[in-house]
C-alpha cells in the first residue's frame, strides 16, 4: 500500500486504525532496513523488560495472520519505492529516511 493508498484507505474507512497504524510501523521497520519481526532488548513492557519485536502489540489486536498479510504487502510496495537516506538531521545527530513512492 502506497502513501496515497494509504491516505485513501484513511478517509474512505477501508482499514481500522489499528490496521493504519501497524502500516505505519512497518513502512518505519522497512525504510531503516529492520526486521519488523526482530526482537528487541530491554523493551519496557507493562511492568518489567522483556525482548518484543514492533509487530506483537499489533499481532494480539490484528492476529498474526492479518500482520503477517500487512508486513507482506508492505515489503511489496516499498521494493517498488525509492527509500531517501538522511533526508534530515535532528538536534540530537538522528538521521532520518523517507520514502518516494512509486505512485507519487
Amino acid at each position: 500500500m502506497t502513501g496515497k493508498e494509504l491516505d485513501r484507505a484513511k478517509k474512505d474507512g477501508t482499514l481500522t486504525r489499528d490496521e493504519i497504524s501497524c502500516i505505519e510501523m512497518i513502512n518505519s521497520c522497512l525504510i531503516y532496513g529492520s526486521d519488523p519481526y526482530a526482537k528487541h532488548r530491554k523493551w519496557w513492557y507493562k511492568k518489567g523488560y522483556c525482548e518484543r519485536s514492533y509487530m506483537d502489540d499489533y499481532i494480539e489486536l490484528l492476529g498474526a495472520d492479518r500482520v503477517n498479510e500487512l508486513v507482506e504487502g508492505q515489503k511489496k510496495s516499498i521494493s517498488e519505492a525509492h527509500i531517501n537516506v538522511n533526508v534530515y538531521t535532528d538536534c540530537e545527530g538522528l538521521s532520518y529516511n523517507s520514502i518516494s513512492w512509486a505512485d507519487d
